[in-house]
């Protein structure tokens, strides 16, 4: 890029009200940990350091479309009816069933939880509505898709792309950067075994 950079592109993107929720991801020489968290911080959906495998681009280029489309479903102006999709928190056609009431009432006594079930059954409808309970009660909820932190990534990479994820989402940046190097000495598995949290 002759005259400008990508952190410029970048940030004129994220500025600009019409194009801000364009998703982007950002490709780099540099595989420094500091260029990937600056890249985040920014606002960029995901980062890859060059080379970068094609198919993985691919893929991590599907997954930021597919959260784009999630998004705008959530705040999209609909009917009373859907066909296919994720409903809206406060859809008035979402019937509440028996996993709603057990689901926030067991995450609220911090209880681990699951949902399995097959697909099309309203897996990610409960998870929107889920959450917007739980932030309605003061918690703070983290949306991660596993598949955004990419494969081929060193332990280093995939944790450090995981907790930069969540501390966007908490407005955490700046403490869950401070933790990081902190126990950079650690490895990753040890960083989260100390019992600590990125606000102590």
């Amino acid at each position: 890029m002759p005259e400008v950079d990508g952190f410029e592109v970048l940030s004129k993107l994220k500025s600009d009200a019409t194009l801000s929720r364009i998703p982007v991801v950002m490709l780099s020489a540099s595989d420094e940990t500091s260029t990937t968290v600056h890249c985040i911080k920014m606002g960029a959906d995901d980062f890859l350091p060059k080379p970068c495998n094609t198919t993985l681009l691919l893929a991590r280029v599907e997954s930021a479309l597919a959260k784009k489309q999630l998004q705008e479903i959530q705040h999209k102006e609909t009917g009373f009816f859907h066909d296919k999709g994720t409903l809206r928190a406060d859809a008035r056609s979402y019937v509440e069933r028996k996993a709603d009431r057990e689901l926030v009432s067991n995450l609220l006594t911090s209880e681990l939880c699951y949902v399995l079930t097959s697909r099309q059954m309203g897996k990610s409808s409960l998870m929107v509505r889920s959450a917007a309970k739980l932030r309605e009660q003061g918690v703070g909820v983290v949306v991660l898709d596993l598949t955004a932190v990419g494969q081929n990534v060193t332990p280093e990479q995939w944790y450090d792309g995981l907790l930069n994820r969540a501390a966007r989402q908490l407005r955490l940046e700046d403490e869950m950067e401070d933790y990081w190097f902190k126990y950079e000495r650690l490895s990753p598995v040890l960083q989260r075994g100390l019992g600590a949290t990125p606000t102590e």
